[in-house]
């Protein structure tokens, strides 16, 4: 079993990721679904890529007990992540994580203005683009909540 913990892991996102393809593919509303066929299809082939790789010798093997307090932080991370998505709505719930995530990665003072101004603007800007692509570009319909 030890053995295949790669091969398991990547099987199970592999199957993940042909379920979200067949949806994508053969939706009742076939123009909104643009994105995810998209994402799905590149899902698919890198881990196709991913399961080869793994049958080789020297491929690097998932040592599950170091992996558990990730996995933990991945599943509530998932949690909050979907609270926050139904809660606020996808572009509200994107923006303060993003603030967030600039201010727990980026190197600068947290009582510099010029720092936060720039972790607002940066934030801002990056949700813009993400408004146009999804939205108008892609037409991808985006959790609706509170806020937006």
């Amino acid at each position: 079993m030890q053995k295949y913990q790669s091969q398991i892991v990547i099987g199970a996102l592999l199957l993940f990721a042909l379920i979200i393809a067949y949806q994508s593919f053969f939706a009742e509303y076939d123009s909104a679904f643009l994105f995810p066929k998209i994402i799905s299809t590149v899902l698919i082939f890198m881990t196709l890529i991913g399961l080869a790789l793994s049958f080789k010798e020297d491929a690097i093997k998932l040592d599950l007990p170091i992996m558990k307090p990730i996995f933990i932080g991945l599943a509530m991370m998932v949690f909050l992540v979907y609270f926050a998505l139904k809660t606020f709505g996808f572009y509200s719930a994107c923006y303060v994580f993003l603030i967030i995530m600039l201010s727990v990665y980026d190197g600068k003072s947290h009582q510099d203005m010029k720092a936060w101004l720039r972790r607002f603007l940066v934030s801002s800007g990056f949700m813009v683009v993400i408004y146009l692509l999804f939205s108008l570009l892609l037409k991808v319909q985006t959790p609706r909540g509170i806020l937006l």
